[in-house]
């Protein structure tokens, strides 16, 4: 089975103004056109199942790039396998190409000069001083390490390079904003009249979105205030819906957490479009049934578990509900880092698996205060210590560490995860085991 392909056009320097033209000339070329967000010239399409009507890959991109002339653009058209590796392709090498394997894409990717590929100056400057000046560099350093030393943005750039971040193809839609304005006969700030304005709004906007045959996976609510700074609120239901009892009751929860500095004179309901779920066109829910279940047997409902974090993201925020997710780093207290989340998923549990101990860390170690002959004290105290393990970096260089870590074990049975700063020879709690 060969990999999907997907083709990258660049056009450096291409205005601002002229970019969704462009996306709409190139909808002729494939159905499925994703302008990338950060940078005005690059479009990401793809040309799968067009074999029948442009013939071979390279007739279908010497016709983009007739395409880009006729526009009187220059840019390079590359057909690959991943999105950003194409792209450095593209940005370096330019002209218009086929390339022939994922392997070949990777290896002229890593030759690409990182100054070509818009990673922002001061990332690109920290680079250098390290003597990193291509992709293949970059992308040989730790990701865990990136995100600790050059940030978040470097850590998805990474990603996005390494393709270790693939999300699917979003396709450009014309006309995609949807919006309807209600304004109030009176300045108002009681959140059940501003809910029953906000019920006829709510109704006109899944009216138009019914009629282009669409639903909504988003919906941003716009208040302008009689005086002040008008407020922006995005509810994010469970599952793209056009259901109005569910936007409706998130609209509330979220009305309920704000605190409104001033009467809301006018409203706003802007959806997010997407296409429909083929679940969301059923009559009846096909989940099993068990008729042979007892009637009051609890089973697990992911999709109502999706729709209790909608409920909490509306009353506390968009990052209130996270899951830990691992990172590449050598200390405990960096190695995860959390992310939101909006769906649960069911865990999946492996066979043959041998129970293990939870280990929790602590976001920031806690200081321990030392015994007369150097062991740590707790209360209750340490009755048995398994150790060292050292961890150790940077040697001499500012911001290096030097660890012994031990695991120890209390009077009352508690296991601690602890260790000892060897540089300022002190004691610190950096966990415990459940």
């Amino acid at each position: 089975m060969k990999p999907p392909r997907v083709a990258v056009v660049d056009v450096p320097g291409l205005p601002p103004e002229r970019r969704a033209a462009l996306a709409h000339r190139l909808l002729a070329f494939s159905p499925r056109v994703e302008p990338d967000p950060e940078r005005a010239g690059v479009f990401f399409l793809d040309p799968s199942g067009l074999e029948g009507i442009f013939g071979r890959p390279s007739k279908w991109i010497r016709r983009v790039h007739g395409a880009l002339r006729e526009e009187g653009l220059e840019g390079a058209v590359v057909m690959g396998f991943s999105r950003f590796p194409a792209w450095a392709v593209a940005r370096a090498r330019g002209g218009v190409r086929v390339l022939a394997s994922p392997e070949d894409e990777r290896a002229e990717a890593r030759e690409a000069p990182l100054s070509l590929l818009e990673l922002g100056p001061e990332l690109e400057r920290a680079l250098h001083k390290l003597g990193i000046d291509t992709l293949g560099s970059f992308l040989d350093l730790p990701r865990g390490e990136v995100s600790t030393r050059f940030g978040a943005r470097a850590k998805s750039l990474h990603a996005l390079f390494a393709e270790a971040l693939t999300p699917p193809l979003e396709a450009f839609a014309e006309d995609a904003r949807i919006l309807v304005e209600a304004e109030l006969e009176f300045p108002d700030a009681q959140v059940d009249r501003l809910l029953f304005c906000l019920k006829g709004a709510l109704h006109t906007l899944l009216a138009e979105l019914g009629r282009r045959g669409l639903s909504l996976s988003s919906l941003l609510v716009g208040l302008e205030l009689e005086w002040g700074e008008p407020l922006a609120l995005t509810l994010e239901p469970a599952h793209e819906t056009r259901d109005a009892r569910v936007l409706l009751e998130l609209a509330r929860l979220r009305l309920a957490s704000v605190e409104l500095r001033a009467p809301v004179q006018k409203l706003s309901l802007e959806a997010k479009p997407c296409r429909l779920e083929g679940r969301q066109l059923t009559l009846f829910d096909t989940r099993a049934v068990d008729p042979l279940a007892p009637r009051f047997t609890r089973t697990v409902d992911p999709d109502a578990a999706a729709r209790g974090l909608a409920r909490l993201r509306a009353s506390f925020g968009e990052d209130a509900v996270t899951r830990a997710i691992l990172e590449d780093a050598w200390l405990p207290e960096h190695a995860f880092a959390w992310e939101p989340i909006t769906h649960v998923a069911r865990p999946k549990p492996r066979e043959g698996d041998a129970p293990f101990l939870v280990r929790r860390i602590h976001p920031k170690p806690k200081s321990l205060p030392s015994t007369p002959d150097g062991r740590p004290r707790t209360d209750p105290p340490i009755v048995a210590m398994a150790g060292p393990y050292r961890f150790q970096s940077g040697l001499h260089r500012e911001g290096a560490y030097a660890r012994d870590y031990f695991y120890a074990e209390r009077t009352d049975g508690s296991l601690l995860f602890l260790y000892r700063d060897l540089h300022h020879e002190r004691w610190f709690l950096q966990g415990a085991l459940d």
